[in-house]
């Protein structure tokens, strides 16, 4: 006789046009009060309505919890918490405590979803059991999107294949499975299994935390290019405050160490050469981080359209004002690689966080474009005539008028 614990998973696949989980999504808070009605009201007129919108603000001085409430007494799936300031992993862990749902996900209060993403993510997620679906997503900067597509899908991932995505990670070459916790669908399993190792006082780069434990243990995933996540870039968001750069810069090696215990000890047997050469750029920057020069109060010049550079190996020309924006900008972006700096002027130039080669550096590496880092085009005409010159292919060559800040 077939038991009902047999029976279950054909009565899934049987009627799973049917099969609507219900799905936890988790809104950590703290002094937003100009962004939260925008991310809640995104969350609410999901097309797919089986969710819990668990809001949880950590201690906020201003008018968020206000707002929260709010729409706790006019919609019924809203659960507001209210509690005082313990950081952004310790609010995250209070959501995951009192949810309910079979998938959960995890929307930022500033950020937004568009209006089919939770029933886009779950009917993946629901078809074939995966641990968790990742979909694309759009940056969004002050006067400016940066739209980031991926397309792959792991139906059953081995530990081979797990260890080659991270290793690509830590080369900051191109890797499917972001480490961003946000844009993503998990199981409820894996999530359980994986943030709440996060130590609580961990509150930049928590994500990678998470990653690293979700990379050694998830068995199936699928990524989507549809972008249906928004992710609001501010100066005042935790991930990008200046207001304590000595603290910020602290919790930076915090968590290259971290992360680095987790993968040298990991069974996945992470190529050491990889992992050390990873430590060794993140303790740079941690010194970067907190280098008075680097660490100016904005960026005055911008590289349009960056996300064309995306998955690329990079050579910057020029390090002037601009060349120095543009390369401080590529380092956010984990998809941009710069594998060169170099400068005619090579020998005068000490920017003390990058070693600035001489031009003729540039014929013993592998590449796939040289970014012209200068403001005018008749500079950069000159530059891309002496390139030339020297054997460099014009299809590589690339200049655009920055956009000036």
């Amino acid at each position: 006789m077939t038991s009902i614990t047999n029976f279950l998973p054909y009565w899934r696949q049987r009627f799973m046009h049917n099969y609507k989980p219900l799905v936890s999504i988790i809104v950590p808070i703290y002094n937003i009060e100009e962004y939260i009605a925008c991310c809640i009201e995104s969350i609410i007129n999901q097309t797919y309505a089986n969710i819990e919108i668990i809001l949880v603000d950590d201690g906020s001085t201003d008018k968020s919890g206000e707002i929260c409430d709010e729409y706790r007494e006019t919609d019924s799936r809203v659960i507001v918490i209210h509690k005082y300031n313990e950081g952004l992993v310790a609010t995250r862990k209070m959501g995951l405590n009192i949810c309910t749902g079979e998938y959960i996900m995890f929307v930022d209060g500033d950020d937004w979803l568009e209006a089919d993403a939770v029933e886009t993510l779950t009917n993946i997620a629901v078809s074939s059991s995966f641990d968790m679906v990742q979909c694309g997503f759009v940056e969004e900067c002050e006067e400016r999107q940066i739209i980031v597509q991926l397309d792959k899908v792991y139906t059953e991932l081995s530990n081979d294949e797990k260890k080659r995505l991270i290793e690509s990670w830590l080369e900051n070459t191109y890797s499917c499975i972001t480490s961003t916790i946000w844009g993503k669908l998990y199981s409820r399993n894996m999530i359980m299994n994986t943030y709440f190792i996060v130590p609580n006082d961990l509150n930049i780069g928590e994500d990678l935390a998470n990653y690293v434990k979700m990379m050694s243990i998830i068995n199936s995933a699928k990524i989507i290019s549809k972008d249906l996540y928004h992710y609001r870039i501010r100066n005042g968001s935790l991930s990008r405050g200046t207001d304590d750069d000595l603290k910020r810069g602290i919790q930076h090696d915090y968590i290259t160490n971290y992360v680095f215990l987790e993968l040298v000890n990991s069974p996945l047997d992470i190529d050491k050469d990889i992992l050390y050469k990873w430590l060794f750029g993140r303790k740079k920057e941690y010194i970067m981080k907190n280098d008075r020069y680097f660490n100016e109060s904005y960026l005055r010049y911008y590289y349009p359209n960056i996300e064309t550079l995306f998955g690329k190996k990079i050579i910057i020309y020029g390090a002037g004002r601009v060349g120095k924006d543009y390369y401080k900008r590529f380092r956010v972006y984990s998809q941009c690689e710069i594998v060169a700096w170099v400068d005619e002027n090579s020998r005068e130039i000490d920017v003390g966080y990058y070693e600035i080669e001489p031009v003729s550096y540039i014929g013993g590496i592998d590449y796939d474009c040289i970014v012209i880092a200068v403001a005018k085009e008749e500079l950069a005409n000159e530059i891309i005539t002496e390139l030339k010159k020297i054997g460099c292919d014009i299809d590589k060559m690339i200049w655009k008028k920055p956009i000036v800040h």
